[in-house]
């Protein structure tokens, strides 16, 4: 190994969905992450969560039903899941001190980290799930059930 210093680090590129039919995928296997940003595994949790939240919901009986539930997902947990991978990828320049106008600044490092991270620790986890939930109401209502739609 001619420079141990270098580190195999890898995020998972932005995808249109997170569910095609009756498959959903969620954490890594849809967003995986760089290590910067500490979210990665909160993130899984919280696509489990929001997912089971609409699986759990009475309205879903049929195999139609659960291609609402995991639109429904999708449309609510990609953007914000995607937004770590962003996030923790861009957060490696301010660890290395080498984010433009911050440096090794300390009063400007805490700034920063606290102006990027309020986003990530400030989610109303139940409001989320109710937010999905309203999401795969609308899609049964207007009849947008069929296993087809979710590509």
């Amino acid at each position: 190994m001619p420079d141990p210093s270098q580190w195999a680090i890898f995020e998972h590129p932005p995808i249109s969905t997170f569910c095609r039919s009756r498959v959903a995928i969620l954490g890594d296997a849809a967003h995986a992450s760089t290590p910067h940003q500490g979210a990665g595994a909160g993130q899984a949790i919280e696509d489990a969560h929001v997912l089971a939240e609409l699986l759990g919901d009475s309205r879903v009986q049929t195999a139609g039903d659960v291609v609402a539930a995991f639109k429904a997902y999708d449309e609510i947990r990609r953007p914000r899941s995607q937004r770590v991978v962003t996030s923790s990828k861009e957060n490696a320049y301010l660890l290395c001190l080498c984010l433009d106008g911050v440096g090794d600044d300390e009063a400007k490092l805490k700034e920063t980290f606290q102006s990027r991270l309020r986003w990530l620790w400030d989610l109303d986890m139940e409001a989320q799930a109710d937010r999905a939930k309203e999401s795969m109401h609308r899609i049964l209502d207007s009849g947008g059930d069929n296993p087809a739609d979710c590509v």
